[in-house]
């Protein structure tokens, strides 16, 4: 997450914040991680094409550190959820 990304700072504390900037790589990683093609990935045990063709639009050929950075995104914000509702 970007560190001076507005929405990216809400979102560390907000976990169903809804608001993104085109261009942030914070932003986008977040999207994704709530994206259905991940979560797709993610049950069927291997990156859909849709989602891999994602990644590669947004973190370039190398988008294997990108996706791991959505794996830890997803993780953080399902954190913040529990959090919430205790």
């Amino acid at each position: 997450m970007s560190n001076d990304c507005p929405d990216c700072t809400q979102a560390r504390l907000i976990w169903h914040w809804g608001a993104y900037h085109d261009g942030c790589k914070g932003c986008q990683t977040r999207a994704l991680s709530k994206c259905l093609g991940f979560w797709q990935s993610q049950r069927n045990g291997r990156l859909s094409t849709e989602y891999r063709a994602a990644l590669q639009t947004i973190f370039g050929e190398d988008w294997t550190p990108g996706h791991e950075a959505v794996k830890a995104e997803a993780a953080r914000i399902e954190q913040l959820k529990k959090g919430a509702s205790q």
